[in-house]
């Protein structure tokens, strides 16, 4: 397996650490309560590139919160989907920015606004994989650096899997959300150590207490490669016009 491959793994491995997607372990704060209106809800991913230059992936979602016993549930559906990238993957760049959004929602929240352990699906969409699959191959035959085929290859196995496999965080909806870093060793194929370092930012904050602004950036050092993957969000009342 060569160091791309590698480097793609670790980072999805690196939604799989504790902390880093959702929580199981209880958060100590007052009870969550709704503003009362539909929230946007907008994910900006940036994925910088081996050569500084970077791909951001950007989508809204309207979400509302139902009451669920003691608790809510989180419903929503994608409102917008754009991404940017260096000319030579304007192609990957359109199969991402027209791939369906399957598996995010509904999302189980507990009285804190936490999201509950296990309440977004974990299995990437038929669509997600049949756009993977797509996309390699017009990767393959495109005539870009070897450089530039491995990112593209690394930026399309977590767009295969993000639409459903890679959770939001567990606190993006909770007054207790707060600052945090991790950083963790993973082990990896071919006796190939790396780590993954996790922060977590808290940016602005609703009337409520929740995130209004939410940063959280994932950086992966396997041997020499290092990739950093940065997620920021922001969740704001729906614009009136």
């Amino acid at each position: 397996m060569n160091r791309a491959v590698f480097v793609a793994a670790a980072s999805l491995v690196a939604l799989a650490v504790p902390g880093i997607g959702v929580r199981a372990d209880p958060v100590d704060s007052s009870a969550f309560a709704p503003l009362g209106e539909p929230l946007l809800v907008t994910r900006t991913v940036v994925r910088t590139l081996h050569d500084g230059k970077e791909i951001v992936a950007r989508r809204s979602y309207l979400v509302s919160f139902a009451p669920d016993g003691d608790a809510f549930t989180v419903n929503g559906r994608l409102v917008a989907s754009e991404i940017t990238a260096p000319p030579a993957l304007q192609a990957i760049a359109e199969l991402e920015r027209a791939r369906p959004d399957s598996g995010t929602f509904p999302i189980a929240l507990d009285r804190s606004g936490l999201a509950r352990a296990g309440s977004v699906p974990a299995s990437p969409s038929s669509a997600n994989a049949d756009a993977a699959r797509a996309a390699r191959a017009l990767v393959a035959g495109a005539d870009v650096a070897i450089a530039d085929k491995r990112e593209a290859d690394a930026f399309i196995a977590e767009a295969a899997a993000r639409g459903s496999a890679i959770p939001w965080p567990a606190e993006l909806f909770s007054p207790a959300a707060a600052d945090r870093h991790d950083r963790r060793s993973v082990a990896l194929a071919n006796d190939e150590n790396g780590t993954v370092e996790v922060t977590h930012r808290i940016t602005a904050r609703l009337p409520n207490g929740a995130p209004a602004g939410f940063i959280r950036e994932v950086v992966t050092e396997i041997g020499a490669t290092r990739r950093v993957s940065r997620e920021e969000w922001t969740i704001l009342p729906r614009p009136t016009h």
